[in-house]
């Protein structure tokens, strides 16, 4: 589970090359068109979709509009350490939390239960330090 995104991007990326929703800008389309081979395979095997969202979407709607509209309006900005323990509950496989911030969230998430925590580089030197003065590894 991704912590670190809990609310929907505000890419620069984005604004510059949609028009409103989903629609390219005549400067991306034409971007597109310098690439001859990913043009070839997006009409060949069609638009990429959320395959990996299929059974969360109410219908399979797995194109890119019905999906970030879905991920608009599910994206909880409230996900806090109370909410991740329940989900630890409800949740009988492994789960995983990518994109913690500091070392103590490391010893947090050890504590409530998550099975393994993926990190950065730039916080893995960070997480060792605390592992090692907690009387980690």
């Amino acid at each position: 589970m991704t912590v670190d995104t809990s609310i929907f991007g505000n890419r620069t990326w984005d604004k510059r090359s949609y028009r409103k929703g989903t629609t390219l800008t005549l400067g991306r389309k034409i971007e597109a068109l310098r690439h001859p081979f990913w043009l070839a395979g997006w009409i060949r095997n069609g638009v990429p979709t959320f395959a990996n969202l299929a059974e969360a979407i109410p219908g399979g709607k797995t194109d890119v509009k019905s999906a970030g509209q879905w991920l608009r309006a599910n994206l909880d900005a409230a996900l806090d350490w109370t909410k991740l323990e329940k989900i630890r509950e409800l949740w009988p496989r492994k789960l995983v939390l990518k994109g913690l911030m500091h070392p103590e969230d490391v010893a947090m998430a050890e504590r409530s239960g998550m099975d393994a925590v993926v990190l950065e580089q730039s916080w893995r030197t960070a997480a060792r330090r605390h592992a090692v003065s907690a009387g980690g590894p």
